[in-house]
């Protein structure tokens, strides 16, 4: 078994679990960081990279959105 941890910003925590649910993978809350990010962790198989793929995605997409 595979972890990944993320930093979720308080603005995509909504789309991150609903995410996370319909892909239906382990969560785990680690903390909440200095910029009140959540910080989690995901256990995931290999057969369920791919969701893990769509995570990093969306907050690949969060971020890209927030530069421009």
């Amino acid at each position: 078994m595979r972890t990944r941890q993320f930093e979720i910003p308080q603005e995509l925590i909504a789309d991150f679990f609903t995410t996370a649910e319909q892909e239906d993978l382990e969560i785990e809350l680690i903390e909440v960081n200095e910029d009140d990010e959540l910080v989690v962790e995901i256990r995931y198989d290999n057969e369920e990279r791919d969701s893990v793929m769509n995570l990093v995605e969306l907050l690949d997409d969060y971020y890209g959105e927030e530069e421009d």
